[in-house]
């Protein structure tokens, strides 16, 4: 596809990281150096973070907030426009979300996330070109879709998280390694919050 391709399931399981013990994080392009994907590793832990790419079935996922890190070298207009022929957009934002949003879904059978981080370098655009971060709350699970009307047919176990999945623009000062820590603190805060004894007993 034009720019960066969806992965597929062996793409998949070459770009992440069993060796770090980080398999939840995706970086074909090399973006994170060995050393910042331990740190990034030794923050999630501290968060109570872990990876998604497990299953209940065979007993192998650990407690926590489950999560993905996919870092992408840059993402251009056709890599949306070839799945779907008829989007028109120019919104920078919709097409970063939606580009997030079918990556999860390509990843569901896989990766059941609480929360997908997704770090584009550049999008492929004489408007923006600085990095761009989507946290992605909730799987999106999919039995059919297009992209101009995106519909998700599953529960989400934090639906009204949703609105903060929007692209942060990060600045030129901050490494990837600092945005992506950033955006999981800020995760964190988030759905811990919710978690909160006052939050349950204000749902009820």
């Amino acid at each position: 596809m034009g720019g960066v391709s969806f992965f597929d399931d062996s793409t998949l399981l070459n770009t992440q990281q069993p060796q770090l013990q980080t398999p939840y994080v995706c970086d074909p392009g090399g973006l994170l150096s060995r050393t910042e994907v331990e740190m990034l590793q030794a923050t999630a832990m501290k968060l109570n973070m872990t990876s998604c790419f497990c299953s209940s079935r065979f007993a192998n996922c650990q407690t926590g907030i489950r999560i993905a890190v996919v870092l992408l070298p840059f993402v251009s207009w056709n890599s949306i426009r070839e799945c779907d022929p008829t989007y028109t957009s120019s919104s920078v934002s919709t097409s970063t979300i939606l580009y997030a949003q079918l990556l999860s879904a390509r990843w569901q059978d896989h990766c059941d996330a609480d929360v997908i981080f997704v770090y584009i370098q550049s999008f492929q655009t004489e408007r923006l070109r600085t990095p761009l971060l989507i946290p992605l709350f909730g799987l999106v699970r999919i039995i059919e879709f297009n992209l101009t009307q995106f519909n998700s047919t599953s529960s989400d176990q934090w639906p009204h998280l949703r609105r903060f999945s929007i692209p942060i623009v990060t600045s030129a000062r901050e490494t990837t390694l600092i945005a992506l820590e950033n955006a999981m603190r800020h995760a964190s805060r988030l759905i811990n919050v919710d978690l909160s004894p006052v939050r349950h007993l204000l749902k009820h």
